[in-house]
């Protein structure tokens, strides 16, 4: 049975939002992204630009030193459902938009599916779940650190690093 590596990326902007949940809200991150490779520059989300296939090491300067990466080993049926949405996703493009009223509702704990509206941690919590995970509430109810719980508790983590950028 084949099996690949799946990594989170967890950091911080310097934005209004990032700003709400960390000092209201006493979050550690305000953004999560997903590698289909492990080690790579790259990583794929939403931010306010829409779906997104980031390079964190490139904009080190627009993020706090504050980092933290989580990778797991799944299935290679699991990986296959996590790739054919990033390249859904890709497909989509310019369709897909970011969410800003979504982490409103969220942060208000206020499910909602807006057709092709996502922000960064409902799409992380959207693929997981697809990916098989059983999650304990709604994709559209997650933020970024409660992702990490939603991992811890799944007892899945291999690599845990702090501060990988």
């Amino acid at each position: 049975m084949n099996t690949n590596k799946v990594t989170l990326l967890f950091t911080t902007y310097h934005n209004l939002i990032s700003y709400l949940l960390l000092y209201l809200f006493g979050h550690n991150y305000s953004h999560v992204s997903v590698s289909l490779e492990s080690g790579t520059d790259y990583y794929y989300s939403f931010n306010k630009k829409g779906f997104r296939k980031e390079y964190p090491k490139r904009h080190k300067q627009r993020r706090k030193n504050k980092s933290f990466s989580i990778q797991f080993t799944v299935s290679q049926e699991k990986y296959d459902i996590l790739k054919h949405k990033i390249e859904s996703c890709e497909k989509k493009g310019k369709n897909l938009k970011y969410s800003s009223f979504g982490v409103f509702l969220c942060l208000f704990h206020i499910s909602h599916h807006f057709e092709n509206s996502y922000f960064c941690s409902r799409f992380v919590a959207e693929s997981l779940q697809e990916m098989g995970f059983d999650l304990k509430k709604d994709p559209s109810l997650y933020l970024p650190d409660q992702i990490i719980d939603e991992m811890i508790a799944h007892n899945c983590l291999e690599v845990v690093q702090r501060n990988p950028l």
